[in-house]
């Protein structure tokens, strides 16, 4: 798929289906970063001084740092994929 847009092989309802695909999977990983499952495998949450995963997302969620770098990581993949003609644009970003 990613071959055939980048070589302009892709047809309208290819392109929108990429589109769409990608952006849900950019979403998918944002969710991933902010998920209390994936705290609590990583079993890090008491020696980071937390008693539950949830704890540990909503303090990480208050960081002031979080936001800038979580802008800054998201932004320049989604920008990349815009770059490419994978998706149409960043906009979806503003929800997540």
């Amino acid at each position: 798929m990613f071959n055939d847009i980048i070589t302009d092989g892709a047809d309208d309802e290819q392109r929108q289906r990429i589109n769409k695909t990608f952006k849900g999977l950019i979403i998918y990983f944002i969710g991933l970063m902010y998920s209390t499952d994936a705290y609590s495998d990583a079993d890090i949450i008491s020696d980071l001084g937390f008693s539950t995963a949830a704890e540990l997302r909503n303090n990480i969620r208050n960081l002031p740092e979080r936001k800038p770098f979580h802008h800054t990581w998201f932004n320049r993949t989604a920008s990349y994929f815009e770059k490419t003609g994978i998706i149409d644009d960043t906009e979806f970003l503003k929800a997540a």
